[in-house]
C-alpha cells in the first residue's frame, strides 16, 4: 500500500488566480512512484477509495470583500469537494480541503482548482510547504472491493 501514493507542490513561483474565475493549480511532483501526477492532475491507475487533500497558501488579498474558495474538481466538471473563505488583508491564509474519493483506475482524475471574488486577482504562493496536492489508496486494489 505504500507505493499507492502521489504528492505535488507548488515549484516556488507564486501562481496568479485571475478574479472571477475557477482556475486549475498547478504542481511539481514532490514524490510519486506510479507516476500519477501529469498535467496538475491525479490520475491514479489502481481503482479504489483515495483520501485526497490539498491545502492552499495565499497572499494577502488586496480588497477585503469578496471570498476565495478551493475545490476538488473530478473529470474536470464534477464538483467533489469545496472550502470556502472570506478574503483577508491583513496577511496571508490557507485553506485546506480533505475528502475520500473513488477512481475507477483507468479514466478518474481529481486536479484542484481556486477562486478569487474580490474584484482583483490574488496570489497563491509559491512555496511548496503552504501549497501541495496528495492522495493515497485506502481500499481497492483487488476484484474483491478490499
Amino acid at each position: 500500500p505504500s507505493n499507492y501514493v502521489v504528492r505535488g507542490v507548488k515549484n516556488g513561483s507564486n501562481q496568479t488566480i485571475p478574479n472571477g474565475s475557477d482556475t486549475v493549480i498547478t504542481f511539481v511532483d514532490d514524490f510519486d512512484p506510479n507516476n500519477w501526477l501529469s498535467s496538475n492532475q491525479i490520475k491514479p491507475t489502481v481503482a479504489g477509495y483515495y483520501t485526497v487533500n490539498a491545502q492552499v497558501w495565499w497572499n494577502a488579498a488586496t480588497t477585503g470583500s469578496g471570498q476565495s474558495n478551493i475545490q476538488f474538481r473530478k473529470n474536470g466538471s464534477a464538483q467533489a469537494a469545496i472550502q470556502q473563505f472570506p478574503l483577508i488583508t491583513t496577511m496571508g491564509y490557507g485553506q485546506e480541503l480533505d475528502a475520500i474519493i473513488y477512481f475507477n483506475g483507468t479514466t478518474d482524475y481529481i486536479e484542484v482548482t481556486a477562486y478569487t471574488g474580490g474584484g482583483v486577482s490574488q496570489d497563491i504562493n509559491g512555496a511548496a510547504t503552504g501549497t501541495w496536492f496528495e492522495a493515497s489508496l485506502i481500499v481497492g486494489g483487488g476484484t474483491s472491493g478490499t
